[in-house]
């Protein structure tokens, strides 16, 4: 069963690079996941011509002051594309750190599937 769960779901890694085996590295499961999460969340509302809902207002942020509102505000955008977009895991931890120069996202996820956890970690540069 987990070798069935690991290659169903195969893709190509993001940023794409070079394979051992030809011109693009594949990923199973687990990678394809968490590439498509990292996708998700650092692209902008209406950044995709045909599929302009795709995406996360995170970037909108950058901007923001650095307050208790930036962090809530943080969260309450990741929990909404992911649960939008995002059915194969389950969320179970989100925080939001920030400083002077980023806001950092920490994410903790369950693959509905395996049960397996894993987690993820999303910086973004704030504005200067």
């Amino acid at each position: 069963m987990a070798q069935d769960f690991e290659t169903r779901f195969v893709g190509l890694t993001m940023p794409i690079r070079k394979g051992p085996a030809g011109f693009f590295s594949l990923a199973g499961t687990k990678d394809v996941i968490h590439s498509d999460i990292m996708q998700l969340l650092t692209t902008q509302l209406n950044e995709r011509v045909t599929l302009p809902q795709f995406g996360s207002k995170l970037y909108q942020l950058c901007f923001e002051q650095n307050d208790k509102i930036l962090v809530t505000q943080a969260q309450r955008f990741v929990i909404d594309a992911l649960r939008t977009w995002e059915h194969r895991i389950t969320l179970t931890t989100t925080n939001v750190t920030t400083d002077e120069h980023q806001f950092t996202i920490h994410i903790e996820y369950t693959i509905n599937e395996t049960a397996e956890s894993d987690s993820l970690v999303v910086v973004f540069a704030r504005g200067i």
